[in-house]
């Protein structure tokens, strides 16, 4: 089974096929620059609708989406970091600091 995102293709594993009928799958595609595929979107706004149902509060869907954002930007951050590749007479420098 394959799920069509951002002109991509995910393939999804056997395990997620294999979820009773009861559970949901929804893949949930994101760019960098806040572009969301329209599926995705769709799901969150739900979810979040849903949230807010629950917890009173209007803001559920705003909320969700930045913590979203924040994860994704964390993830970049990580990525950006790890790609650097310090020398070594400086690695103890950068420890120290930390």
């Amino acid at each position: 089974m394959t799920c069509n995102v951002f002109g991509g293709t995910l393939n999804l594993t056997q395990s997620i096929i294999n979820l009773p009928q009861s559970f949901l799958f929804v893949p949930i595609a994101l760019k960098t620059l806040g572009a969301i595929a329209p599926c995705s979107l769709d799901f969150l706004t739900e979810v979040g609708q849903q949230l807010s149902a629950a917890t009173g509060n209007v803001h559920e869907t705003a909320f969700l989406f930045q913590c979203i954002s924040v994860a994704l930007q964390r993830c970049n951050a990580v990525l950006i970091h790890e790609s650097f590749v310090i020398p070594e007479p400086f690695q103890h420098v950068l420890i120290a600091c930390c």
